[in-house]
């Protein structure tokens, strides 16, 4: 990541801090979502855990069916990671959000996140490259759900869990 990048994102997650301060976390997250263009109709807010001190656990809670509400569970220390994690880790949740959404979906929890990985990897419609750490911890996640997988689930997805592998740094 260049300089002026990094210089950017650091500025932008000190601007969502200072509006979490004066507004809340829910708020600040809200201008975050909308700044990065995430937001899917049927999402409705953030809900706040207690922090977290190593790693990032972000969920999507809701009924899966269309036009049902779905919450984000955030830390409340989500802004102490760095800004281009959060952004990837909130696009993996709202990936989950659309997919709540469509109708007739009864996709397993292993190919739904399978999905949700493989986008966060692979779709290049975001302004901030995934770091390659993440990107890793994506791949690592591909290759446990793909294993959880049933084989007919398998054979759907076997080419997109090959390049995976096949692609990895």
């Amino acid at each position: 990541m260049n300089s002026v990048l990094k210089s950017n994102l650091e500025f932008l997650r000190n601007s969502f801090k200072r509006e979490s301060s004066v507004f809340g976390l829910p708020k600040a997250l809200n201008s975050l979502v909308n700044v990065f263009e995430l937001n899917q109709p049927n999402f409705s807010g953030f809900l706040v855990k207690p922090p977290e001190r190593k790693t990032i656990v972000i969920t999507t809670e809701g009924q899966v069916k269309p036009k049902a509400p779905q919450y984000i569970r955030v830390p409340e220390n989500i802004l102490d990671f760095p800004l281009e994690a959060v952004v990837h880790l909130l696009k993996h949740e709202f990936i989950h959000v659309e997919q709540r959404n469509r109708s007739n979906y009864t996709a397993s929890r292993a190919v739904r996140e399978f999905e949700a990985y493989y986008r966060g990897i692979y779709d290049n419609n975001s302004p901030i490259p995934c770091p390659e750490n993440l990107k890793a911890q994506f791949r690592n996640s591909l290759l446990k759900y793909y294993h959880q997988m049933s084989e007919s689930e398998k054979a759907v997805h076997a080419v997109k869990f090959h390049e995976s592998q096949r692609l990895k740094s």
